[in-house]
């Protein structure tokens, strides 16, 4: 019993000086819950400044989920998204041995995600895929606005398809002269080398307004080269690498032509604020005045639940964004995710159907502000990152001096 009451009381002690540590700790995060809270105060703070900046710091490489098609309406302009991928062999380990084979066919394979705006629909695109003249870079992170040259006047397919609801894998028959860029014998490196790699796109003239969204990381997500011997008609089969173990990357051409973007890097948000995915808009949005002026009125206040709420507009587009990430700015400039979502995964800055708003919570967020940066808050940046469930989803959100505008209720106490 002695012992054990030793054990005991050094894990207090131990437990006692990480408490006391005066390094930023996690210790007390799950330990206070809105539903329990005694003698508590409400506040509610309103941003004091806040616009819509244009994002075009998107990186793009090595995406699991990459979207190929086009989309518009009449608030946000037009996107067209493309996709550049390389070709590679399965393990760097590997040489390709097709030098003195027959390739027959070449197949395309892509594993469909998700279709964009109706999950339901079946759309026709016309697809163009056309070989790189330009080899990727193997140390370079590639954005949402970085292109790759092709090559002039070759392309390995220009037709129409048909992509449903109920379609798994898209294939796409591939014809100028990919069979001869394949049938060489080669190490992994040079084979990468003298292929480069792929631009698929969608030519929007012809094609139904959507976007169809592929899952690079599946295995049947691929290209195959089906090929014989002379002498031998039994034909085999050999898979290429084009998705998870090959550099790839999606650029965004925006066009804003007639809309509130054009020639501009920014909007000022006391009216609209607007978000974007694809290097469209993000959001800056600062409580700084309020935040002070809370912090002066009460010092010793502990935050136990807060949360940025962020109402949408009426006429923001009928299909809404999944959620929004919110990243703090720092003194210099930088800016990390805030700690709640860190912290709280799976559903944090979700859209509330309900409520017709967008809810992040803040609380350990706000409490660093108060007594970290003195109640000095140098801005959030929010943003939508891909979304699996709605790719392009876009939205507007209330301005600052609208009736129901973008504000942080918080719940608190003090000594």
């Amino acid at each position: 019993m002695r012992n054990k009451s030793l054990i005991l009381f050094s894990s207090f002690l131990l437990l006692l000086f990480a408490a006391c540590n005066t390094e930023e700790s996690d210790l007390g995060v799950n330990l206070v819950d809105p539903s329990t809270i005694y003698n508590s105060k409400t506040d509610t703070l309103y941003a004091n400044m806040a616009y819509s900046l244009r994002d075009d710091s998107l990186a793009t490489t090595g995406g699991t989920y990459n979207i190929v098609g086009w989309y518009a309406d009449p608030t946000f302009g037009k996107v067209n998204a493309s996709i550049y991928t390389q070709i590679a062999l399965q393990s760097d380990d590997n040489a390709l041995n097709l030098g003195n084979a027959t390739i027959d066919s070449v197949v395309l394979s892509m594993v469909k995600d998700v279709l964009f705006p109706d999950t339901g629909r079946t759309y026709t695109m016309h697809f163009e895929i056309m070989p790189l003249d330009e080899a990727m870079e193997a140390d370079s992170t590639y954005y949402g606005f970085n292109t790759l040259a092709v090559r002039a006047g070759m392309k390995y397919f220009d037709n129409t398809v048909t992509i449903g609801p109920t379609d798994t894998v898209v294939r796409f028959t591939l014809g100028g002269d990919i069979a001869t860029v394949l049938a060489q014998n080669a190490s992994a490196s040079d084979f990468v080398a003298s292929a480069k790699g792929l631009r698929i796109r969608v030519i929007d003239d012809d094609s139904d307004t959507g976007i169809v969204a592929f899952n690079f990381a599946a295995t049947k997500t691929r290209l195959t080269a089906y090929f014989h011997h002379d002498g031998d008609t039994t034909e085999s089969q050999y898979i290429f690498v084009v998705g998870n173990g090959a550099k790839h990357f999606m650029h965004f051409d925006h066009d804003y032509t007639g809309t509130i973007f054009d020639n501009t890097d920014s909007i000022g948000g006391s009216q609209r604020l607007y978000l974007e995915p694809f290097g469209g808009y993000k959001l800056h949005i600062s409580f700084d005045s309020a935040l002070r002026a809370f912090h002066t009125s009460h010092p010793t206040a502990a935050i136990h639940y807060a949360e940025m709420l962020l109402p949408v507009a009426d006429e923001a587009p009928a299909v809404k964004p999944d959620s929004v990430l919110a990243f703090g700015y720092q003194s210099d400039g930088t800016m990390t995710q805030i700690s709640d979502q860190r912290y709280y995964m799976g559903g944090d800055g979700a859209y509330q159907s309900g409520n017709n708003r967008f809810r992040l919570r803040v609380s350990m967020h706000l409490q660093h502000l108060l007594y970290q940066n003195g109640g000095s808050d140098y801005g959030t940046c929010l943003m939508l990152y891909y979304s699996r469930k709605h790719p392009a989803a876009r939205t507007i959100i209330n301005g600052t001096s609208t009736a129901n505008p973008v504000r942080i209720v918080l719940t608190y106490t003090e000594n």
